[in-house]
């Protein structure tokens, strides 16, 4: 079976942007694309089968027959978007977890999503199916923005927490994404703000600057290591400061 890009497709969250990201990054990986889309059950079917389901609302055919019938909807969707029946994955369910079941069964090299744009709160940076998949473990996600430009030349950026154990794998999926596409690395580490704190008298400000600045080199030194560890270190760093999500978009 060769390697798969699975596009979780929603008409309502930048359905076109996945589609377009999807196929640019299958093309250039030689990788063949699924496109999914996941329909929801009727509440009282959410839960396991059997357990808290209505006996009135469950028809003659059972869950079977709901399960089948929300397939049916989330084909109609896929086939509205204009996604051959070959390439269509319909599913039904909780989207995080059926999308996660599909990369596995798959083995997916990529799962692309979409989100729902900027925000006010920092996790409007994805929205909540977008986040809980790119927590899953399945596979890489990428999430696609509206505006996404698959063909652009600019860097695929890399966002680090150094003191998170997982920063290598992160970094790791990056470069090869960032190989694969000809593109430039870029390791990023936001570093929260620390100067400039209201009411500080001067004393203050300079142990803010003071700490700031060791904050600043020794994030720059991990993103050097993380380099070095991954042989990547022809690969840019950046060590920025401010609000996380508003620095990163």
């Amino acid at each position: 079976m060769p390697a798969t890009v699975i596009c979780a497709l929603d008409p309502n969250h930048r359905a076109e942007a996945v589609i377009a990201t999807g196929r640019a990054l299958a093309r250039r990986r030689a990788l063949r694309v699924r496109y999914a889309h996941v329909a929801p059950l009727p509440l009282a079917h959410a839960a396991t089968p059997g357990i808290g389901v209505a006996p009135a609302a469950t028809p003659p055919g059972g869950f079977d027959q709901v399960l089948r019938r929300a397939r049916e909807g989330a084909a109609a969707v896929l086939r509205d978007l204009g996604v051959p029946d070959g390439d269509a994955a319909p599913l039904a369910g909780e989207p995080a977890v059926e999308l996660g079941r599909l990369a596995r069964e798959e083995e997916a090299a990529l799962l692309v999503v979409g989100s729902r744009g900027r925000g006010a709160v920092a996790g409007a940076l994805l929205g909540s199916v977008s986040r809980r998949v790119a927590l899953d473990p399945a596979c890489p996600v990428l999430v696609a923005r509206a505006d996404a430009l698959p063909d652009a030349p600019g860097p695929v950026v890399c966002a680090l927490d150094v003191d998170d154990q997982r920063c290598d794998l992160v970094a790791a999926h990056a470069a090869r994404l960032a190989s694969h596409l000809g593109r430039e690395l870029l390791l990023v580490h936001v570093v929260q703000t620390l100067r400039g704190a209201a009411g500080a008298g001067p004393a203050t400000a300079v142990v803010l600057d003071r700490a700031s600045t060791e904050e600043r080199q020794r994030a720059r030194q991990a993103l050097d290591r993380i380099a070095r560890r991954l042989g990547v270190t022809g690969a840019a760093r950046e060590v920025l400061e401010g609000p996380a999500v508003a620095t990163l978009l």
